[in-house]
């Protein structure tokens, strides 16, 4: 998977306020050799507020991960 998808340009970025959306999957977490969801569908918005001398980041995620219990090995969100 590539991970450019999740870069943010702010280099060039005009001074304010931005948004920027992600769709998160299984593949995004296998890049960090993370396996133990066995499905993950999680919509990631960034908040991004860029002025002169700072920029203020905010992220929000909403969305599901399934998983398997560690004790009766049956999968939930």
């Amino acid at each position: 998977m590539e991970l450019k998808a999740f870069e943010i340009q702010f280099v060039g970025l005009k001074a304010g306020k931005h948004e920027f959306s992600f769709e998160v999957d299984n593949a995004f977490f296998e890049n960090f050799g993370y396996d133990e969801f066995n499905n993950a569908d999680v919509a990631v918005t960034a908040f991004l507020d860029k002025r002169s001398t700072l920029m203020d980041l905010e992220l929000e995620a909403k969305g599901a991960v399934n998983v398997d219990c560690d004790v009766s090995n049956v999968p939930f969100d």
